[in-house]
């Protein structure tokens, strides 16, 4: 049996909780989306929702931006019968296309999640962050299925020194305009340095309970990997969010705040 077979027979469930902040910032620039039934034109049987956290700089245009554009563009490309990587792929190009010519010059860092039965795909790019928890099986442990995407990896150092872009003080500068990520949507004011092109993986999920974690910075900031099962464990998707950006604006992290947990059943 392959693997569209498997996905097509296996059923799923999510519960959603969301919790966002302005923070210790004065103004918001965070946006999100989450979709628990998303409506394509193919009628394969196959349960399908959308999840995504936007988080901009210089100013919110860019994630208001790709907030507003993300579904309909999802479900095109699902509708032109893409496979799920190729459709999240295209997704984030057509969004940053969309902030380009909106000439908006800053843009934002993205993380999505695209679930169809048992299979579970990310894309981001930036340093916004998606984590997957197993329930039921002992201490609970998050495991991180994106990938930060900043000047901390040398391949991506070389890859923007390729560009001709200068790096100061851990940031790609543009006169005296810097970034700290090296992946967003938009922010064409930083040229090539800047690319769009998201990391994109995807796992097919065992029959069992999961959860999922999407989260900007400023809450990681505040709760590593390795502390976040502990804190939210035993509690729903809502409480779960308002765990994590309480611990946020406790620790006074000079960010905005959003976390999306997403409760997974599959049959």
């Amino acid at each position: 049996m392959n693997e569209k077979e498997i996905i097509g027979i296996i059923k799923s469930t999510v519960s959603v909780g969301v919790t966002e902040s302005i923070g210790h910032r004065s103004s918001m620039e965070d946006t999100h989306l989450t979709v628990t039934k998303l409506n394509t034109s193919k009628n394969d049987g196959v349960e399908k929702s959308f999840f995504a956290v936007f988080d901009g700089h210089g100013g919110s245009d860019g994630s208001n931006l790709a907030r507003e554009t993300v579904e309909e563009i999802v479900i095109e490309n699902l509708n032109l019968d893409k496979q799920p990587e190729e459709a999240l792929r295209d997704t984030f190009h057509q969004i940053d296309k969309g902030i380009e010519d909106s000439g908006f010059p800053y843009g934002c860092t993205a993380a999505s999640v695209l679930l169809e039965g048992n299979s579970l795909t990310v894309a981001n790019v930036g340093d916004t962050r998606v984590l997957l928890i197993k329930l039921g099986e002992g201490e609970e442990t998050a495991q991180r299925i994106s990938k930060d995407h900043t000047l901390s990896d040398e391949e991506e150092v070389e890859r923007v020194k390729a560009t001709g872009a200068q790096i100061a003080r851990g940031r790609i500068m543009v006169g005296n305009v810097g970034i700290n990520v090296v992946r967003a949507l938009g922010d064409k004011f930083f040229g090539e340095a800047v690319s769009a092109d998201p990391t994109v993986s995807k796992q097919i999920l065992a029959p069992g309970k999961y959860r999922v974690v999407l989260e900007c910075d400023g809450v990681w900031q505040a709760v590593p990997d390795e502390d976040l099962a502990k804190l939210i464990t035993g509690k729903n998707p809502k409480d779960a969010t308002e765990a994590l950006v309480k611990k946020a604006n406790d620790d006074w992290v000079n960010d905005n705040f959003t976390a999306i947990v997403v409760d997974i059943e599959i049959f």
